[in-house]
């Protein structure tokens, strides 16, 4: 059969690494028993590692990709995305192009993303209202406002405090129908030659806009930051599902990427 090899973590250690993750009013009996069995299979400075990562990630901004083309843009988003601690991530585009996409994204960087996808702008924007974004979306054009701008009208006329940013394809740049069912349009700053950024650069550029404006900040409930971790252990140890089978464990929260 399958060897499953532990390491020396006991469950009183493995505890006092997890307890950081549900913050100070939180006691052994607030971890599910799912990770405290997972974390056993693990190093404690990969628990460690987890726990930290998931407490600094945010719902609060969103990123959103409009049939973008070239694979590489899309794992550059990623790991824009990830590196700065938003968790959401919503990709719009028909079955062609998300098969040609899901071939070039980096898998390193997608399993920490929670990633949402949609067959049509309309789809996702609509799911993102309906979940509280006010919606922006990156358009060259007279009628869009700077970032900062863009952000407070958004916010202001959905009256919430959570923004999901929109960027275009490559070549056509947001749709149509995107602009419309957006709150606002913003443009980023350009003084040079050049019309337009690369999209990967316009995506580093809006999100670490939103850092400065102190929007990308740690937003995660406790039920929410435990669903995360035991879908990122389940993904990181090997034979997981065996492991809780063996411990007559069922995963308490652990959901695939929609």
């Amino acid at each position: 059969g399958t060897q499953l090899r532990r390491t020396m973590l006991k469950d009183g250690a493995v505890i006092n690494l997890l307890l950081p993750l549900l913050g100070k009013s939180a006691d052994a009996r607030s971890i599910p028993a799912s990770l405290t069995v997972l974390a056993q299979y693990m190093a404690a400075e990969r628990v460690t590692k987890m726990v930290e990562v998931i407490n600094g990630r945010t719902e609060k901004v969103a990123l959103v990709m409009e049939s973008l083309a070239n694979p590489h843009n899309v794992s550059a988003c990623l790991r824009t995305a990830e590196g700065l601690g938003v968790q959401h991530v919503h990709m719009i585009s028909d079955e062609e192009r998300r098969r040609k996409a899901n071939q070039g994204i980096t898998k390193g960087c997608e399993r920490w993303l929670t990633i949402h996808r949609h067959s049509s702008s309309s789809a996702c924007l609509s799911a993102l209202h309906r979940e509280g974004y006010a919606v922006i979306a990156s358009a060259l054009d007279s009628r869009s406002s700077p970032l900062s701008s863009a952000v407070k009208e958004a916010k202001e006329k959905r009256n919430t405090d959570k923004v999901a940013v929109v960027l275009g394809n490559e070549y056509r740049g947001v749709s149509d129908e995107c602009r419309s069912l957006a709150d606002a349009t913003y443009m980023l700053p350009m003084t040079g030659f050049s019309q337009s950024y690369n999209v990967s650069v316009a995506n580093a550029m809006s999100l670490m806009a939103m850092v400065d404006m102190g929007m990308v900040q740690p937003s995660l409930s406790n039920d929410q930051k435990i669903e995360l971790i035991e879908k990122w252990m389940m993904a990181d140890v090997r034979a997981a599902d065996l492991i809780l089978a063996r411990h007559a464990i069922a995963p308490s929260s652990h959901q695939r990427n929609t």
